[in-house]
């Protein structure tokens, strides 16, 4: 058996026919999940593990390529376990209804009550002589409605929040 670290984190390894068979394995039989699959990986492993030439992690993608000579080629590539995680707002999750009169603002809230029966609680905004409401949806049936009253806003709602005054809480 021959290996080789290719970068810091992916390790070549070659085994001959004669290793193959030592180890009960085939290029064919990589593909299943039976024992002596799982036992060569394992036995690999610990042989590069012993050589201390290689930090492994534990989480491993292992590869197998076919030599003509009856052997096969181990791509080892070994990832570290992420210990910070970022999880990313959608912002296409919602509408923002905006509006220049009050009066549109509440002929918008009395159609969405009278469609939608949610018993939700919308902020109202104002912002730039407009008035901004959140909606948790976007669906087609929304933007028909707020096509009547008003617009689809492009404004996201941190800004809104931000820079905007709060004019009141609707329930719908």
């Amino acid at each position: 058996m021959t290996f080789e670290m290719l970068n810091d984190s992916v390790i070549l390894v070659e085994l001959s026919f004669d290793e193959m068979k030592k180890y009960h394995i085939t290029y064919e039989t990589l593909a299943c999940d039976c024992q002596f699959t799982q036992s060569a990986i394992q036995s690999i492993l610990k042989v590069i593990k012993e050589s201390d030439k290689f930090n492994m992690s534990d989480k491993i993608l292992v590869e197998a390529l076919p030599i003509c000579d009856g052997g096969c080629f181990f791509i080892f590539t070994f990832t570290q376990k992420k210990k910070i995680r970022y999880k990313m707002k959608k912002y296409n999750d919602y509408t923002v209804f905006k509006t220049d009169t009050i009066d549109n603002l509440l002929d918008f809230v009395s159609a969405l009550k009278k469609q939608y029966r949610k018993n939700l609680e919308y902020e109202i905004y104002k912002l730039e002589n407009s008035f901004y409401m959140q909606i948790p949806e976007n669906s087609q049936k929304i933007n028909a409605v707020m096509g009547e009253f008003g617009q689809i806003s492009d404004v996201i709602p941190e800004k809104i929040r931000e820079y905007g005054d709060k004019v009141g809480l609707v329930v719908i």
